[in-house]
């Protein structure tokens, strides 16, 4: 299944995506080997984040049972959570603090961040980083189960 790029940005409206039957992959993007093979130093040459937006995600794959995508985001990650669905952050570059639940960890490059379903976390971040997020159960990016929170833990409108 060639072509599939699944870019957007957050302060965007969003793209309109196919239906996907079964296990789709970015072969199209840059970095793409072929399948489900990337080269992340490939995908992340080219890719930049608009001087405008904070957040920008580009979707690699996705199958019944996962998403994965690579992030890029400036200055802070809002406090958020995921209702339905765990998370696991590889942070490629870039460095911070940020918040699981309520403890605080200051991370850098090659640092893991494992977040269970319906846990806050955000964080202040020194400058620009980029991330590897893979969700499960298979995360749907039309409607992101993605709800900003105060500091409390209660939803917020952004």
């Amino acid at each position: 299944m060639r072509g599939i790029n699944r870019s957007h940005l957050v302060s965007r409206s969003e793209s309109k995506f196919a239906k996907v039957k079964k296990a789709q992959t970015s072969d199209g993007l840059e970095g793409a080997i072929g399948g489900n093979f990337w080269r992340v130093q490939d995908v992340l040459k080219n890719q930049r984040l608009p001087p405008d937006d904070i957040v920008k995600f580009i979707y690699l794959a996705e199958g019944p049972n996962l998403t994965t995508d690579i992030a890029f985001a400036r200055d802070e990650v809002p406090l958020h959570l995921h209702r339905k669905h765990d998370e696991l952050i590889h942070i490629l570059e870039g460095s911070g603090t940020f918040r699981v639940g309520k403890s605080f960890y200051k991370f850098g490059p090659q640092s893991i961040i494992y977040i269970p379903e319906d846990t806050v976390h955000g964080g202040k971040l020194d400058g620009e980083i980029k991330i590897l997020s893979v969700y499960t159960p298979k995360f749907d990016i039309r409607k992101p189960d993605r709800i900003f929170v105060d500091e409390n833990g209660k939803p917020i409108t952004m």
